[in-house]
């Protein structure tokens, strides 16, 4: 499936919607999705990494948002709830969607299909055995988010599970266009890293999982109140940055929107968070790392 992008501005109007309503502007970002078409532009710097050589590349965030949204019916209605208890994972738990397992599954998706691009040695940051060197990362950048526009709550991590306990960075942060102190902050974090780890660059991600009607389901959504057929939906943020503290391949200002290849029924815009339901988004997450890979060898 096609990627789209869409703005990652969507994500951070925090002054209009506030941070404890996040959900409300990812339903946004979805209903925006179904109105624009990407062009497949990148911003892309002229780094070492993109030139082709033998590079090692640790995968140092790889984040999941612990909320499955819908964006028809009455399941976006729904989101509003869900969102109150996104630092609770233990009901998803129950009925056997586990978040870890998607971002573990994420993680390992992106390596493996990295792996190769211009040369690209991809590993989990983990794997380096440089835990120092990930916590003076992870401290760096907790200690410089009071640079963030708009001063989102602390207490966001805890709506978050990360792949192999890595650091947690929300990447639309990083690439917001008015947070270019924090991005500078973040790009020095790497470029230490880097250094202490010895790469030749980080990458940065992270992952909001949805859900949604498609094809024909899609055009009378509103007519069936989502009702019909749909697809698992992921939108990607992320951010390469080389060793010089030089952002390399990024999703620039608009995030990344992917549909799983299978498809599930719906009644009123809503399903269940299940182990079937976490099926269908690593199938999109599938999707999205085999794109991803496909427009970083460009």
């Amino acid at each position: 499936m096609q990627g789209k992008e869409i703005p990652v501005h969507s994500f951070i109007s925090g002054k209009l919607f506030g941070e404890d309503h996040f959900v409300i502007r990812v339903i946004a970002v979805f209903l925006l999705a179904m109105l624009f078409s990407a062009s497949g532009s990148r911003a892309e710097s002229k780094s070492v990494l993109m030139g082709g050589e033998p590079a090692k590349i640790a995968i140092l965030e790889m984040g999941v948002y612990n909320v499955v949204l819908s964006s028809d019916g009455l399941g976006a209605l729904s989101n509003v709830g869900q969102e109150t208890e996104a630092a609770d994972t233990d009901k998803a738990l129950a009925e056997g969607f586990d978040f870890k397992a998607v971002a573990k599954h994420a993680l390992d998706k992106y390596k493996e299909k990295l792996s190769g691009v211009k040369k690209w040695q991809m590993v989990s940051a983990r794997e380096l055995g440089k835990d120092d060197a990930i916590g003076k990362f992870a401290q760096a950048a907790k200690d410089n988010e009071n640079k963030i526009a708009g001063s989102p709550s602390p207490e966001r991590y805890k709506r978050w599970t990360q792949a192999d306990d890595l650091p947690f960075v929300e990447v639309q942060w990083v690439l917001c266009p008015t947070c270019g102190d924090y991005q500078k902050a973040v790009a020095e974090a790497a470029k230490q890293f880097c250094a202490d780890a010895g790469v030749d660059g980080v990458w940065l991600q992270s992952n909001y999982l949805g859900y949604g009607t498609k094809g024909v389901s899609k055009f009378f959504s509103s007519i069936t109140g989502g009702s019909g057929q749909g697809t698992a939906i992921v939108s990607v943020v992320y951010v390469l940055i080389d060793k010089n503290g030089e952002i390399a391949f990024s999703t620039g200002k608009t995030a990344d929107q992917y549909r799983s290849e299978d498809s599930f029924g719906m009644v009123g815009g809503t399903k269940t968070i299940d182990k079937e339901m976490m099926k269908y988004q690593m199938d999109a997450l599938d999707v999205s790392a085999k794109e991803v890979a496909e427009k970083a060898a460009k």
